[in-house]
């Protein structure tokens, strides 16, 4: 893989011209310079740009957060622009992560970002996030948090976790230390296992208010502000907050430390790379068939291949249908003549669960999901290009 780039900067330099950009909360009591000098040497990892990681970004920029690493492998498409709003018309086709980290240091160009086209994995979590002092969960699905949990447990780093479903949301902070050393707990003392995968949905399948994000997003950006600036004792440290935008209720949920973590939860780096975070959120009970892109266009070229694209959007590729996941085994019925079945979405995610079932129903069938969804396979017709 290649070397990742580090997330590094020391602006003290920059801090004696800056100051009238951040007066305004540099005269807030218990702020000062202080606490922007703190700013301006930290650094986040910000896993996700979409809905919340838009607001957020934005945001810590402003407030000149010195190094932010945006970490994300998928692409803008129109239907994310109505909550995404670091993002615009002519931008969709472009990478998140690169788009986002180009927009921020125009907001802001005494801030240091970077960026990695890649979704986190568990291949490459602990080299992505090793050097954050806070971790800034944006993404939207439980094998990701699962992994950013483990990993951050590992390596000793908080972390601000973020949730919305239609019109309401949720947010808390993990594994930060109290001003005595002792660390808060866990995502897995919230949430010890994943939901069993049927019942969970996404705003694709139930819909979300675009102000949504926008909440809790700006929520989880003074959370890390606090956790930068010192101010651990008044975040979200065992609290899970939760609010519904259509009548602006909210509450908050206290949980404590578990004593022991579980006997699934890997214990080093080298435990965590080799664990199959989608399968453990899919409870491990059939291993889901998984297919690259390279093995994809090979099979593409026998034609015996039937290939179920189950996105709602996008640029149509070639050769394959567009089709809802309760079409597939309907379509599979009538394909006798394919002799194999991939089914493709936008990450390689949504697919897996819709394989599983599909597997269940047609045991003797090979169906596969395409591994890391159309964002992989148009990274590989790119590369494909310019051999």
């Amino acid at each position: 893989m290649k070397k990742l780039p580090s997330c590094h900067h020391s602006p003290e330099d920059d801090m004696s011209q800056e100051f009238i950009r951040y007066e305004r909360q540099m005269i807030l009591p218990g702020f000062g310079t202080d606490a922007q000098r703190k700013l301006f040497n930290s650094k986040v990892a910000v896993v996700g740009a979409g809905g919340l990681a838009c607001p957020a970004l934005m945001y810590l920029a402003a407030a000149g957060v010195g190094n932010i690493l945006i970490i994300d492998g998928d692409i803008i498409e129109l239907s994310n622009l109505h909550r995404q709003v670091l993002y615009q018309e002519e931008e969709t086709g472009f990478h998140k992560a690169a788009t986002a980290a180009h927009r921020l240091k125009k907001m802001n160009s005494e801030i240091y970002v970077v960026y990695v086209n890649e979704f986190l994995t568990a291949q490459n979590a602990i080299e992505l996030l090793k050097d954050a002092d806070v971790v800034l969960d944006c993404t939207d699905n439980f094998p990701a948090r699962y992994l950013i949990n483990d990993a951050c447990e590992i390596l000793g780093t908080p972390w601000v976790y973020g949730s919305v479903y239609m019109s309401e949301g949720q947010m808390s902070t993990f594994n930060l230390k109290n001003k005595a050393g002792v660390y808060g707990p866990s995502y897995r003392c919230l949430f010890p296992k994943p939901p069993k995968p049927e019942s969970v949905s996404d705003c694709k399948s139930s819909g979300v208010i675009g102000v949504v994000p926008g909440i809790i997003g700006l929520m989880q950006a003074i959370e890390v502000i606090k956790i930068l600036t010192g101010k651990t004792d008044e975040c979200l440290r065992g609290k899970l907050y939760t609010i519904n935008a259509e009548n602006l209720q909210s509450n908050t949920l206290n949980f404590v430390r578990s004593d022991k973590a579980p006997d699934d939860q890997p214990k080093n780096s080298e435990e965590l790379r080799v664990k199959d975070y989608p399968a453990f959120c899919e409870g491990d009970i059939l291993v889901i068939p998984e297919i690259d892109s390279a093995t994809l266009d090979s099979m593409m070229k026998n034609g015996d291949v039937l290939l179920a694209d189950m996105r709602s959007g996008g640029i149509p590729v070639k050769n394959t249908e567009r089709m809802a996941p309760e079409e597939i085994a309907q379509r599979i019925r009538k394909a006798e003549n394919k002799s194999k079945i991939v089914v493709i979405c936008n990450k390689g995610i949504s697919s897996r669960p819709v394989v599983k079932k599909l597997l269940r129903e047609f045991p003797d069938k090979e169906i596969y999901s395409l591994q890391g969804g159309m964002s992989e396979w148009e990274e590989y017709q790119k590369r494909k290009s310019n051999e």
